[in-house]
């Protein structure tokens, strides 16, 4: 019986590891640089994103704070990742899309946007 809680606890420890490592990929910051804002190494952080060892309640607490996502996020992953002046996950995917193409692409997609939402207005307004 131990070993099945065991599995489950490492389990949820790879699983909160790799939602970390995911956050910080997204924002872009290294290892050492959230081990600082959150009082621990970047070594630390490794081993929490390879699921080496549980992340004690409140440093996972100021995880989730310096990733700008909820802790049930990090425990869970039933939350929506993304938590940048309330965007979706699907917007940000779609702006990072967006900010690799061409000027001119960039433009025509904008003038397209422009003229849907007119639509929109005159069957909304």
């Amino acid at each position: 019986m131990s070993m099945d809680i065991d599995s489950q606890v490492e389990k949820l420890n790879i699983d909160i590891g790799n939602r970390i490592r995911e956050a910080r990929s997204i924002r872009k910051i290294s290892q050492t640089e959230l081990g600082a804002e959150v009082g621990c190494g970047g070594n630390q952080i490794s081993r929490y994103e390879n699921g080496l060892v549980a992340v004690p309640t409140d440093r996972l607490q100021k995880i989730a704070f310096a990733l700008d996502v909820s802790v049930n996020y990090l425990r869970t992953g039933t939350e929506n990742i993304i938590n940048i002046q309330g965007i979706t996950l699907d917007q940000y995917q779609f702006f990072c899309k967006f900010v690799t193409l061409s000027p001119e692409i960039q433009n025509k997609v904008m003038q397209a946007v422009d003229y849907y939402k007119k639509g929109d207005d005159l069957l909304c307004g």
